[in-house]
């Protein structure tokens, strides 16, 4: 009999306790995150079913940054918690419409926890699938989560975020699909004093109005306030201009207070290819330098091949020539930036031109003027063709302003017109039919001793 008396006991009070928590619970509940929260989260409809399932119709927030984390304010319309124990205790979250200021928004959430068992909550896998997700600018269709929780769920060791159908809603740039990874994530310590490793692979293809890129691969750290980070692409046409590049990397850190790269930036590309012009660049290596009011960039590459032409007539025919270079940008007074960029190019053994370009962009804003092709005034070119025994000086500007090279005035001078063409004509560079137009027009020009000087 006392056997029977006990299990009416543990009925009756597993019953009570159960029917508490579906009266009481609305009450509970509001008065926990009431006390937790200091009354900066408002719930509405909140209701407990006799499963133990607690919903809301709307949640609203405005909860203050304490030390180490920031403030957060927003909503979030329909909420249901639910929790099941068959193969393991699983509890899902499902979110309606939901906002928090400053960061972003989403249509629906779906968010599963399942710890390791169900009285060790020691680690857990998190599970998270988010439809139409806006950040900023930027827009997901569907974005899927996965990450490893540790630490009594203070820790994430592992995660992986998958967003499909990206778009960005300011500049005309779209992705299929991309995978952010990240790991060893603090959830108790501020993210300023972590160093968290990332890696970000965009499969398929990234677009964007001059062009698409295939194979993208970002990883780097993440030390507040800065991130260093490898960026490579397999393959990048951009079409507007004819111009394919292919196997680009580069490195760099990034400094997310003054929004700056810097303080060096290196560059590598196996090739630059354009078929318009017949040009075939292999082996570029560079390196972009930030100062206070300055950038300073330095470079070399091999031009494999390229074809000048006039329209459809042949000009020159440059193959495995050398370059180095090297240019900056100061930045002035009343919006000038000086803009200077020297460069060596040894087209063959015998053949060498060096040429230097001073010019003042006008700007306000240097990266948006020299993406919007800002206004260009004071250009100047100073080149200087050497050859064994001859030489050929010269330089071309601009009358008001930057135009193009067709419509430059120009002025050239050399020290032996007849050795001078003679050996340029031995290098097979320029057309044949190029290089007797050229002589005799400088040699109709004014003479200076041995050599001549033409304008025009």
């Amino acid at each position: 009999m006392w056997v029977l008396k006990l299990f009416l006991w543990i009925t009756l009070a597993t019953c009570t306790a159960w029917g508490s928590a579906i009266v009481l619970g609305p009450a509970l509940i509001s008065q926990a995150l009431n006390a937790t929260f200091e009354g900066s989260v408002e719930v509405r409809r909140l209701d407990v079913s006799p499963k133990l399932k607690i919903t809301a119709s709307f949640i609203k927030f405005d909860i203050l940054g304490s030390k180490g984390s920031i403030p957060l304010e927003g909503f979030v319309r329909g909420v249901d918690l639910s929790w099941q124990i068959e193969d393991g205790l699983t509890l899902t979250a499902k979110l309606g419409p939901s906002r928090i200021e400053g960061v972003g928004a989403l249509e629906a959430a779906t968010i599963k926890v399942i710890p390791k068992g169900l009285f060790d909550w020691n680690s857990a896998e998190l599970v998270a699938t988010l439809s139409s997700l806006k950040v900023g600018h930027a827009i997901a269709d569907k974005v899927h989560i996965t990450a490893g929780l540790s630490d009594n769920l203070g820790s994430l060791k592992t995660a992986a975020m998958t967003a499909q159908g990206i778009k960005n809603e300011r500049v005309d740039i779209r992705a299929e699909k991309f995978i952010l990874s990240f790991s060893d994530l603090d959830l108790t310590s501020p993210i300023e004093q972590q160093v968290i490793p990332f890696n970000l692979d965009i499969s398929g293809s990234l677009t964007g109005a001059a062009g698409h890129a295939h194979g993208i691969n970002l990883s780097g750290e993440l030390s507040s306030p800065y991130v260093a980070f490898d960026i490579s692409v397999k393959k990048a046409p951009f079409d507007d201009f004819d111009i394919i590049v292919d196997g680009l990397s580069a490195s760099s850190t990034y400094d997310l207070s003054n929004k700056k790269l810097g303080p060096v930036t290196t560059i590598s590309v196996a090739g630059i290819s354009s078929e318009s012009v017949g040009l075939n660049i292999t082996d570029y290596l560079g390196e972009i330098h930030f100062f206070e009011n300055k950038i300073v960039t330095t470079g070399t590459m091999v031009i494999d091949s390229l074809e000048l032409k006039s329209g459809t007539t042949p000009l020159a025919n440059v193959s495995d020539a050398a370059v180095q270079y090297e240019g900056s940008i100061q930045e002035n007074a009343d919006r000038e930036h000086q803009l200077t960029v020297n460069a060596k190019l040894d087209v063959t053994d015998n053949l060498q031109i060096v040429s230097s370009l001073d010019a003042l962009l006008i700007a306000s804003d240097l990266a948006g003027c020299i993406a919007k092709n800002c206004a260009v005034v004071n250009s100047l070119i100073y080149y200087l063709v050497e050859l064994p025994s001859a030489n050929l000086t010269g330089e071309s500007f601009c009358e008001e302003g930057f135009c193009r090279p067709d419509q430059m005035r120009h002025s050239v001078t050399t020290d032996n017109t007849d050795v001078f063409f003679a050996e340029l004509s031995e290098e097979r560079v320029f057309s044949p039919l190029i290089i007797p137009l050229a002589y005799y027009a400088v040699r109709g020009s004014s003479p200076i001793g041995l050599g001549h000087r033409l304008d025009f």
